[in-house]
C-alpha cells in the first residue's frame, strides 16, 4: 500500500514537472519569436542615434534603481516567508538543512530565478526595439480624438482637472510620482516569483507571466501602432494645436523645479531621444497604457485571494490616477487598458489548457 501512495505521489510530481518544463518552453518560444521580430525591425529601420549610448545610461540606471528596490523587498519578505515554513525551527537551521539535504531543488530554484530575469530581459529589449519604431511606421495621429473621448468620459473635464486638489498637496504628488516609478519593480518581482514559486501548479503561476507576454505585445506593440499616441505631455509638440494639458503641464513644471519630478525627467528623456537622429532608446506611445494593463493582470492574478484582490486594486486605481495627473497618459488608455489585460488573461488561460491536462 505505501508502495502504492510513493508511486503515486511521484508520478505527481513528475507530472508537475513535466507541465512546468512545457509552459517555460511555450514561453521562450514566445519570447524568442518576439526577439526576432525586434531583431528584424532594428535591420529594416536601423537606429543611427546619437544620443543612444546616453539614453542607455540613463535607462540603466532606472533599471539599477528598480533592481535595488527587488532586492529590498525581496530581503524584507523572503525571511517571513522562510519563518512561516520554518515553523518553531531556526531559519537559519531550516535553510541549512534545505541546501545540505535538497542541493537540486536548490539549484534549480537558482537556475529558475536566473532563466527569469534572463527572459524578462529579453522581452523587455524586443518590447522597446519595436516601441521605438512607431512613430516613424506610424506617426502621432491620435492624440486629439483621445483628448475628445476623456471628455465625453469625464462630463466634459479633461480628467486631470477633475483631480487637481491633488496638485495642493506636494507630498501625495511627490508620492504618486515615486510610486508609479516603482511599478516596474512589482511587475518585475511578481514575474521573477511565479517562475520561482515551484511549490504552486504551473496552471496557478505561469498565467500571470504568460498574460504579461500577451499584453505587451498586443498592447504594447501592435495596438499601439495602430493607435499610435503620444499622450498628453506631448500633446502640443505632435499636434500644434491649442493645448488643454499647458496648465497642468506648468504645475508640474513647478513641483519639478522645487524638487525634481521623475515623470518629468523621464518625459524630457524622451522626447530628446525621440527629436535625436535615428532612434535611441526608450520610445514614446500612450495608448494602450501599460501600466494600467499589467497593474489590473496584478488584479486578476490576485483575485481569489480576497487580502491580495483588495491590495491589487488599491493598486491598480492608484496607478490610473497618477498616469493622467503626472500627463504620462490620456485616461482612456488606463479604461481601454482593463479590456486588453482581460483578453490577455483569457488567452493565457487557454494557452494553458493545451499543455496541462
Amino acid at each position: 500500500m505505501a508502495s502504492i501512495t510513493n508511486n503515486i505521489i511521484s508520478q505527481t510530481y513528475l507530472d508537475r514537472l513535466s507541465n512546468e518544463a512545457k509552459v517555460i518552453c511555450f514561453i521562450i518560444i514566445l519570447i524568442s519569436i518576439w526577439f526576432c521580430l525586434a531583431l528584424t525591425a532594428s535591420l529594416v529601420i536601423p537606429d543611427t542615434s546619437s544620443q543612444a549610448l546616453s539614453t542607455f545610461w540613463a535607462y540603466f540606471d532606472y533599471a539599477s534603481k528598480n533592481g535595488k528596490i527587488i532586492l529590498f523587498l525581496a530581503a524584507v519578505i523572503s525571511p517571513l516567508i522562510l519563518a512561516k515554513k520554518s515553523g518553531n525551527n531556526s531559519v537559519v537551521d531550516y535553510i541549512y538543512k534545505n541546501i545540505k539535504y535538497t542541493p537540486i531543488v536548490t539549484i534549480k530554484l537558482i537556475l529558475l530565478a536566473s532563466l527569469a530575469i534572463t527572459a524578462f530581459a529579453i522581452f523587455i529589449f524586443s518590447y522597446s526595439t519595436l516601441k521605438t519604431r512607431i512613430p516613424v511606421i506610424m506617426p502621432f495621429s491620435w492624440d486629439y480624438e483621445f483628448m475628445i473621448l476623456d471628455r465625453v468620459f469625464f462630463f466634459g473635464s479633461n480628467p486631470w482637472e477633475l483631480f487637481k486638489w491633488i496638485y495642493n498637496y506636494p507630498k501625495a504628488l511627490y508620492f504618486m510620482d515615486m510610486i508609479y516609478d516603482m511599478w516596474a519593480s512589482i511587475l518585475v518581482g511578481t514575474w521573477a516569483l511565479c517562475f520561482v514559486c515551484y511549490g504552486y501548479s504551473a496552471r496557478i503561476r505561469f498565467q500571470f507571466p504568460l498574460a504579461l507576454i500577451f499584453t505587451w505585445f498586443i498592447g504594447g506593440n501592435i495596438l499601439a501602432a495602430l493607435f499610435s499616441s503620444a499622450g498628453p505631455c506631448y500633446y502640443f509638440a505632435v499636434t500644434g494645436v491649442s493645448d488643454p494639458y499647458a496648465q497642468q503641464l506648468e504645475i508640474l513644471a513647478l513641483f519639478n523645479a522645487e524638487s525634481p519630478l521623475r515623470a518629468i525627467g523621464y518625459q524630457s528623456l524622451l522626447w530628446e531621444t525621440y527629436e535625436s537622429p535615428g532612434l535611441g532608446l526608450g520610445g514614446i506611445s500612450a495608448m494602450p497604457s501599460m501600466h494600467c494593463a499589467t497593474t489590473a493582470l496584478l488584479v486578476l492574478f490576485a483575485w481569489k485571494k480576497p487580502v491580495l484582490r483588495a491590495l491589487a486594486l488599491i493598486f491598480f486605481g492608484f496607478i490610473f490616477i497618477s498616469s493622467f495627473v503626472l500627463a504620462w497618459h490620456y485616461a482612456v488608455d488606463g479604461i481601454f487598458a482593463i479590456l486588453i489585460a482581460l483578453f490577455s488573461w483569457r488567452i493565457a488561460g487557454k494557452s494553458l489548457n493545451k499543455f496541462i491536462q
